[in-house]
């Protein structure tokens, strides 16, 4: 109920789940991580060499808390990633 109130969806099979498997699996490959992106964000960062994203592409994530107008706090904690 909180996930579908905040982040308005369950974060079962997004970005967020998906990260936490690499961090659980391949923890050399995750730690070695600097920025993630979705394909719309890193094609951006092709064309202007800037690293950006939006509120889309972070709740497409599951990382946008729609209540707190925020990153997801929830979501960070509870899969303990780097707000950075």
């Amino acid at each position: 109920e909180r996930s579908l109130s905040r982040l308005l969806n369950s974060p079962g099979n997004f970005t967020a789940s998906k990260l936490a498997w690499v961090k659980a699996n391949e923890p050399e490959l995750y730690y070695n991580i600097d920025k993630i992106m979705l394909p719309g964000d890193y094609v951006a960062m092709k064309l202007t060499g800037s690293i950006t994203t939006s509120i889309s592409a972070l709740s497409e994530g599951v990382f946008w808390d729609f209540q707190q107008d925020q990153l997801s706090e929830d979501v960070l904690s509870y899969y303990r990633f780097d707000k950075n």
